[in-house]
């Protein structure tokens, strides 16, 4: 099958739309990038958002970013039924990513976190930075298909402190 690719830069967040769409998120450095998932329709949200906006706290940020989250899933008409992945950045300050990713999480606690394995985020070698692509319709990571000469990435605690 074919498919369409939707590729959500930095600053913007996008919702797939077509059966055959599947939608992720590249050069997650000091961002974070997050999947909302749809079990209940099979449509995925994906924000690639700016881990501090306006230098404020990292409350502040997370409480941004889970805003336009929560607004994107109503204008999409998103179900209960919803996962979510949540990937900080590992370039910059890590501290501060770490923060807001967490805080963020805090945010998301009524939703179900998701489980993935090492291929659904992959490492760009040159620039650190991570990404992701998601289809919707089958609940699976492709992300190795469209980045297939990156390594799979490992999430390592130690890198985000």
């Amino acid at each position: 099958m074919n498919f369409i690719f939707t590729e959500v830069k930095m600053g913007k967040i996008k919702c797939t739309k077509e059966y055959n769409e599947v939608i992720g998120t590249n050069s997650i450095a000091s961002c974070i990038g997050v999947l909302l998932y749809d079990k209940l329709n099979k449509k995925a949200i994906v924000g690639h958002f700016n881990s501090n906006e306006y230098g404020g706290y990292e409350e502040e940020d997370a409480k941004r970013i889970f805003e336009c989250l929560i607004y994107n899933m109503k204008i999409n008409n998103f179900s209960n039924d919803v996962s979510y992945l949540i990937v900080p950045g590992i370039v910059g300050n890590k501290d501060r990513i770490s923060i807001v990713a967490l805080e963020l999480e805090n945010n998301l606690s009524n939703f179900e976190k998701m489980n993935i394995d090492n291929s659904s985020i992959r490492m760009h070698d040159k620039t650190e930075s991570l990404e992701f692509v998601f289809d919707p319709i089958n609940n699976v990571f492709l992300t190795d298909k469209y980045y297939p000469n990156d390594n799979d990435y490992i999430v390592d605690t130690k890198k985000l402190k």
